[in-house]
């Protein structure tokens, strides 16, 4: 028991002091979510419908929202604010021809250990995994074999595909992790896996303009 006792203790000290080391493994410069502005991101303004009776192509009027709220409805199920310092901010974009909307979220976690641990627990197949038919029936779906992009400044990313084929799916999720920061590109309607693709290097690309890279960290478990 006394010996059980120790490496208990042990192993909380070990934890805490994990825990320490991590904090101080932040970003030097911690950005300001209230700063970020991703207004005249140009989002793809047309996409070919390949599946639709008539081949078409589908025009997008984009009109922008960073004030939105109402993300907590459908994410509820997400715990996105794990700590009292995490601070989050939300972006979307509504298209009036198709009522697709582009959800953006990012995630200040303060340190890349909370944002490494909550990059698994926020995992869209474990969160939505009743909600989207691939993530139980279809798993082979998930993942777009033609999808190009690749992330170089990011620390993790993964694409998935919640409905349907990459070419006719119904929610794609595009999540990435920098450093403590968390990123979630949302599509609700059916979109092919091009113009999701586009949308997220233009949505990325700006993002990581506010981002100071060389001080992004990488904390191994």
């Amino acid at each position: 028991m006394k010996n059980r006792k120790v490496i208990i203790l042990a192993l909380l000290s070990i934890l805490i002091l994990f825990l320490i080391f991590s904090q101080i493994l932040t970003m030097e410069k911690r950005i300001d979510l209230e700063a970020i502005n991703l207004q005249d991101t140009n989002l793809p303004t047309m996409w070919t419908c390949d599946w639709c009776k008539d081949k078409k192509d589908v025009h997008l009027d984009w009109e922008y929202n960073d004030a939105l709220n109402d993300w907590g409805v459908y994410y509820e199920p997400v715990s996105f604010s794990t700590t009292s310092d995490t601070k989050l901010r939300q972006f979307s974009w509504f298209d009036k021809n198709t009522s697709n909307r582009v959800i953006v979220i990012v995630v200040d976690y303060s340190c890349p250990l909370l944002a490494k641990l909550n990059y698994s627990l926020n995992d869209p197949r474990g969160v939505f995994q009743r909600d989207f038919w691939n993530f139980i029936y279809d798993k082979e779906n998930m993942h777009p074999s033609k999808w190009v992009f690749q992330n170089p400044e990011a620390d993790k990313d993964t694409v998935l595909c919640g409905s349907g084929s990459e070419n006719n799916c119904e929610g794609w999720f595009y999540t990435a992790r920098y450093g403590q920061y968390y990123i979630l590109v949302h599509s609700y309607m059916m979109m092919n896996g091009q113009v999701f693709e586009n949308i997220v290097k233009v949505i990325t690309d700006k993002f990581e303009k506010y981002l100071d890279l060389r001080f992004k960290y990488e904390v191994q478990l």
